[in-house]
């Protein structure tokens, strides 16, 4: 507490002040320059030549504008824009008085834009967007600083639309512009009243306009979902020292409104209908949105005109749909408003357009195309190993399940992993009984695993497309695993294949595996030289195989090493999946043998 006028008056006071000011000559005397030694004498000219070597950048002037710059806070219900202009002052100030001295006393660039978010924490309107700061990249004063000035923008009682980065000039009318106004109506003898007490102030109006934006998809979901509200649920939104509050009685949980609204205060797009997104992930987490804390319980990706924007957010009890425009300047999509607003992308290209509706730019969605049914979170594409989107959907309707699958087509996985060639077309010999004819080929796969293993062996049933595969650190190993695949059958289910089809390759041509095949009957069927597609279930099935192989290793992101797992796991689906060259059955159900 600094002291009284009475106290400074008082002699103990004078007394120690001059013994401060002897304490504090006695410890500058000797560094001080040649102007203090040369006024010593005089107790005014010490005290003048002091001042002038302790100024504007002394440390002591550093370290109080340094507190001040530290201490600076935004009060409340006050102008966003003066408080970005009183930071801004004291950084100049501060660059200013460290610019020419030795001392490193500069401000790290990072350190600055968290000292201006610390400053905002007074706010607790401002939670949300303070969270969303941390996450800006670059995380510089400038952009910080930005992005809270289109959240002033926001909050202007007479701004004309949701996103304020217009480059518009005309939309803003400022107040010199109702000044003019004014005067010109004063000389043309019109008068302009001015507000009276009974008129609404600008937190009125503001709740006024947030009001009219939720009536909008509330009166959309009336109609729908009327057997699903009542009154009772559904309240007024209520006004407390200005804030908007958004009670979680009053979040409408059904939502058929396909409207997006563009947003400039949103860190993240969130959609309140999971049928939008695609690549759907479960996840269990809380932002900050609507005015309120609203749980999320998906996040995956939303294609919105062409745009594939994610991560984007799932919640289900969200009023409306929103499309962050932070969110699309990290994607290189630049909004521009003129009368309404328009996306570019980087080319220049208008790819989006957003109407507007009284104050807001709305736009609208379309269902995503790889949602099919309910929000489960399961994504059975996923889980089945990457198949074609046919066999999935015959797969669930069969077995009465209902669930949702990306679509093979939007699938990053199967477009990275999948590349076919044009199908031969040529019927090849085919069977009437299980394991009459067997197709056997031999795949190559490198990387080789860490026991050498780098051949794969593979075996498919003519009749029941039913698989085996082995695998080999060499190819002369193919014999003892295809006489072993031989008494299996024997054994099991006590069947000789007729015939064994192959290519032309040197594992199948040696005298020992002819004299196996001619003990136990059996005939070799192998094809021209050169001719792969005559082995077409065999070849066919590889590439299948190395879909599977590479869908599952690229999901599960496990090392390239372990594609013997992957391979396994890939034969089992496989067997457990529906073929189309046996009419939708699989080839487990069409044998009926577990065991195998």
């Amino acid at each position: 507490m600094p002291p009284s006028e009475e106290t400074k008056r008082s002699s103990k006071f004078r007394q120690k002040n001059s013994s401060a000011l002897a304490l504090l000559w006695g410890c500058v005397s000797s560094e001080l320059e040649g102007v203090l030694l040369d006024n010593k004498t005089l107790f005014y000219d010490t005290w003048e030549a002091l001042g002038n070597i302790c100024g504007k950048n002394s440390i002591v002037t550093i370290c109080e504008t340094f507190y001040e710059l530290i201490s600076l806070k935004y009060e409340p219900e006050s102008s966003l824009q003066a408080h970005i202009h009183s930071f801004q002052k004291l950084c100049a100030r501060y660059n200013s008085i460290t610019s020419d001295k030795e001392l490193k006393a500069t401000f790290p660039p990072k350190l600055l834009a968290a000292t201006f978010i610390c400053s905002l924490n007074g706010d607790k309107e401002l939670t949300g967007l303070v969270q969303t700061l941390y996450d800006i990249k670059p995380f510089t004063p400038a952009a910080v600083i930005s992005r809270v000035a289109i959240e002033h923008s926001r909050r202007q009682p007479n701004e004309q639309a949701l996103f304020a980065g217009s480059s518009n000039k005309s939309m803003q009318k400022t107040k010199w512009d109702e000044q003019k106004q004014r005067n010109k109506g004063r000389r043309s003898g019109k008068k302009y009243d001015k507000p009276g007490p009974s008129d609404k102030n600008d937190s009125d109006k503001r709740m006024d306009n947030i009001e009219k934006m939720l009536e909008k998809p509330q009166a959309s979901m009336k109609p729908q979902s009327a057997h699903l509200t009542t009154e009772s649920n559904i309240k007024t939104v209520s006004s407390d020292s200005d804030a908007f509050i958004i009670k979680e009685d009053m979040v409408f949980t059904v939502n058929n409104s396909n409207k997006i609204y563009l947003d400039s205060g949103a860190g993240k797009s969130v959609v309140n209908n999971l049928r939008y997104l695609s690549n759907c992930v479960a996840i269990n987490h809380q932002i900050n949105t609507y005015g309120n804390t609203v749980p999320i319980t998906h996040q995956g990706t939303l294609t919105f005109k062409g745009i594939k924007i994610s991560p984007v957010y799932y919640a289900p009890k969200g009023p409306v749909n929103l499309l962050s425009v932070s969110q699309l300047l990290d994607h290189n999509i630049k909004p521009v408003v003129k009368k309404d607003c328009f996306l570019r992308n980087q080319g220049q290209s208008i790819v989006a357009a957003f109407k507007r509706e009284g104050n807001l730019f709305v736009s609208r969605l379309e269902v995503s195309k790889a949602f099919f049914t309910n929000n489960d979170g399961k994504d059975w594409h996923s889980i089945l190993g990457h198949p074609s989107d046919s066999y999935v959907k015959y797969l669930l309707e069969k077995n009465q399940i209902e669930g949702n699958f990306t679509n093979s087509r939007d699938c990053e996985v199967c477009q990275l992993a999948k590349i076919k060639n044009r199908p031969h077309t040529r019927a090849l010999p085919s069977s009437n009984l299980a394991f009459q004819r067997l197709h056997i080929d031999t795949l190559q796969i490198s990387p080789a695993t860490e026991h050498g293993i780098k051949y794969v062996l593979v075996i498919v049933d003519d009749y029941s497309r039913f698989n085996r595969i082995y695998f080999m650190s060499k190819k002369d190993q193919a014999q003892a695993n295809i006489v072993s695949f031989f008494n299996e059958l024997k054994n099991k289910v006590n069947v000789t294949p007729a015939f064994v089809h192959t290519d032309r390759g040197g594992e199948f041509d040696s005298n020992s595996f002819r004299q196996v095949l001619f003990k136990r009957g059996i005939s070799l069927e192998r094809g021209p030289p050169e001719s792969p597609q005559t082995n077409g279930v065999a070849e066919r099935f590889n590439q299948t195989l190395l879909s599977k192989i590479r869908c599952l290793l690229a999901q599960s992101k496990i090392p390239i090493q372990l594609w013997v797992e992957a391979a396994k796991h890939g034969s089992l689906l496989l067997n457990l999946l529906p073929h189309k060259e046996i009419n939708m059955n699989s080839p487990q159900e069409l044998l009926g043998k577990e065991d195998m």
